[in-house]
């Protein structure tokens, strides 16, 4: 839970979901499903992140997992709402999804894709694009504006989201 100023607290939930990919059964496994950035205060923010205009709660780990019958295409997305290009909301901060490894039936491959963020509306495709499993490790950093950091008492950070595969 992150608290800041007269505190605020911030948590996400990730969850999974049993998918189809062109009739064969697959299982999204979401590692942790849900994990918090703990409590903090604004002062604490601007220290850890240098008076940036960008405040930063700090990063997590996590580990997704697609596990299908067949060899199946394997793209995956996260569907939650978006803050803007790039960010996913975060009650009023945001979440970037940064794609740290991508394996498909466990031989290292890349992202398609120019960058390695993970966007709103965007779906994740990696270069060998079908198999029977998919493990994708993310980077998920929250942050909140300087601005929007300035609370006057308690304030509670929610989100979450769902990893489909498509």
């Amino acid at each position: 839970m992150t608290v800041f100023n007269v505190s605020s607290v911030a948590m996400l939930w990730l969850c999974c979901t049993a998918a189809w990919a062109q009739g064969q059964a697959c299982e999204v496994r979401v590692s942790p499903p849900a994990f918090d950035f703990g409590l903090t205060d604004r002062g604490a923010l601007l220290q850890q992140s240098a008076g940036a205009n960008e405040l930063s709660f700090g990063s997590r780990r996590v580990q997704v997992q697609v596990i299908c019958e067949q060899a199946s295409p394997l793209t995956l997305r996260f569907d939650a709402p978006g803050a803007d290009a790039e960010r996913y909301r975060f009650g009023i901060g945001t979440l970037r999804l940064k794609v740290m490894a991508v394996r498909v039936d466990g031989v290292v491959t890349q992202r398609a894709g120019e960058h390695d963020v993970l966007r709103p509306s965007e779906r994740l495709l990696p270069l060998l694009a079908s198999g029977r499993r998919l493990e994708v490790e993310f980077e998920v950093e929250g942050q909140i504006s300087n601005e929007a950091s300035r609370v006057a008492d308690l304030t509670r950070l929610d989100g979450e989201g769902v990893f489909r595969l498509d």
